[in-house]
């Protein structure tokens, strides 16, 4: 905008040659629309509109979902609407198992659609093409030397089987002379054992017996009848004379006697006792 003049009729001017102004004469100062409108007239923007709409389809399908597990605990059988929804997907469209599942869902949701199981189709059977007919082939005639090959190669089979029957044979002799060596083997060494553990005890046996037997010599030889018997005979004698004089001198008097003496004197004791307690009473 120019500063010459201070009249009114130069802003104006500017004004207009600007290209503010719209009217022709230019009495109504209306500015042109410079893309920027106000936000009362701008209205509401696409972006909310939509999600508005997508917060209303959520809850539209919020509520037809509890509305329809509502339904499936009266019609579901037990069975949880999910667990119908899972069956449905793991199954392929057409099977028996797929229109059940489907027909659940639908009846939960109050949709009168129902499907059903395909037929399995019947494929047709392949129509067998008459085989064509083989010609008979022409006979060869064999010569004298095609005979002798075939011939040499009958031998040859033969000798083949032959060779192979000798040598399974000869296997099965090695097996059977083997098992027959090993149970010779185990057999005589079951027979040493057994002759050693016999002879073993045999030697123990003796043994203990000639300890035995030394044992009771040396007793015997030890005894005092076998050093001096005349001595033991003479002493028997002795004590059975001196027995017959006195019985204070037979052994088992003597061996009685201090017995016989404590009970005495435990007797006189005791009647001492006695008398001393009568005195004090």
């Amino acid at each position: 905008m120019g500063t010459k003049g201070n009249k009114a009729s130069n802003i104006f001017q500017v004004l207009k040659s600007a290209g503010a102004w719209q009217s022709k004469d230019g009495s109504k100062p209306v500015i042109k629309n410079l893309g920027v409108k106000s936000p009362l007239k701008m209205g509401i923007p696409p972006e909310y509109i939509k999600q508005q709409a997508e917060k209303k389809k959520a809850a539209a399908e919020k509520k037809s979902w509890d509305d329809a597990v509502k339904k499936n605990k009266e019609t579901g059988g037990g069975k949880k609407l999910t667990d119908y929804i899972k069956t449905r997907d793991s199954h392929k469209k057409g099977t028996k198992e797929y229109a059940d599942a489907q027909n659940k869902i639908n009846e939960a949701y109050n949709v009168k659609k129902r499907h059903k199981a395909d037929e399995p189709k019947v494929e047709d059977t392949p129509k067998v093409e008459d085989t064509p007919k083989v010609e008979d082939t022409p006979k060869v005639e064999t010569t004298p030397e095609q005979k002798k090959v075939n011939e040499n190669k009958v031998k040859l089979d033969d000798a083949k089987k032959t060779l192979v029957s000798a040598r399974d044979a000869r296997k099965t002799a090695r097996k059977d002379r083997k098992a027959e060596n090993k149970a010779k083997r185990v057999a005589g060494r079951l027979t040493n054992k057994a002759t050693r553990i016999a002879n073993r005890t045999k030697r123990k046996t003796e043994r203990a017996e000639r300890i035995v037997a030394n044992v009771k010599k040396r007793s015997e030889k030890n005894s005092p009848a076998a050093k001096n018997p005349r001595a033991v005979a003479r002493k028997a004698k002795k004590q059975a004379r001196a027995n017959k004089k006195s019985p204070l001198k037979c052994p088992l008097v003597a061996a009685a006697a201090p017995m016989l003496a404590k009970a005495a004197a435990g007797a006189v004791a005791s009647k001492v006792a006695s008398k001393a307690t009568e005195e004090k009473k």
